[in-house]
């Protein structure tokens, strides 16, 4: 099948790779539907944490069961699933608290930017959907397998409560937020460090009124979710 690997900065190449097998009777695998790249994937691709071998890439993935080893119980041949950038049998003290990600059988998934992946601990690891969604849901649905998951950990750590609102200006005074002054202090980066070569170059403005807007968007979310009094 084909796959991307990374060897080394900017070197990826789609290239030929072995078909995932079953090793283990925990192990499912997979017919990918949809696969991305994730930010994270950038720190390699830019030289930072550079792999020191050629590394099939890709953590987040979704898509049709085809075999599972003996042990698996909670998914089957033919249901889509969704799975986790990191597997965890979901039965150890972390995963029993909640922390999946700190599963003490836990390793980050890779690999899945190709056509199909073997999922170890699935169990523990894939979540079926109902039925096999139309293809227009595929990209959503592939979300929850990094970013939702991040992003809801992250706002339930933080005890983010959405029947807390608070009036934005109050906050953006206190504050001393504004799109002016949030436009005036973005430092631009290089359009050469935006985009790969032969990309359209993003300009200043562009840059600035990006991230102003983003800042204004964080700004909005705060106010929203900020429980009690958000403009002491």
């Amino acid at each position: 099948m084909k796959g991307t690997i990374l060897y080394g900065p900017r070197d990826i190449r789609f290239e030929e790779r072995d078909e995932p097998q079953i090793i283990e009777p925990t192990d499912a695998l997979l017919r990918l539907a949809a696969t991305c790249v994730c930010g994270s994937d950038l720190w390699p691709y830019r030289g930072i944490d550079a792999p020191t071998q050629p590394t099939p890439m890709g953590h987040e993935y979704c898509g049709i069961v085809e075999e599972v080893g003996s042990a698996v119980k909670s998914v089957k041949k033919g249901q889509f699933v969704i799975g986790s950038f990191a597997f965890s049998d979901n039965t150890c003290p972390h995963c029993r608290h909640g922390y999946q990600t700190s599963c003490q059988h836990r390793e980050v998934m890779a690999g899945a930017q190709a056509s199909r992946l073997r999922v170890p601990l699935a169990d523990g690891t894939l979540v079926a959907t109902p039925d096999v969604p139309p293809a227009d849901l595929v990209p959503s649905l592939l979300s929850l397998s990094d970013v939702m998951g991040t992003g809801w950990f992250a706002a339930d750590a933080a005890n983010v409560r959405s029947s807390c609102i608070a009036k934005r200006a109050r906050v953006s005074s206190t504050l001393g937020i504004s799109t002016g002054l949030i436009e005036s202090s973005v430092t631009p980066i290089p359009a050469s460090r935006h985009a790969p070569t032969g990309s359209p170059a993003i300009s200043p403005q562009t840059a600035s009124g990006r991230a102003a807007s983003r800042a204004e968007s964080t700004v909005d979310f705060i106010i929203r979710s900020t429980p009690g009094d958000a403009g002491r």
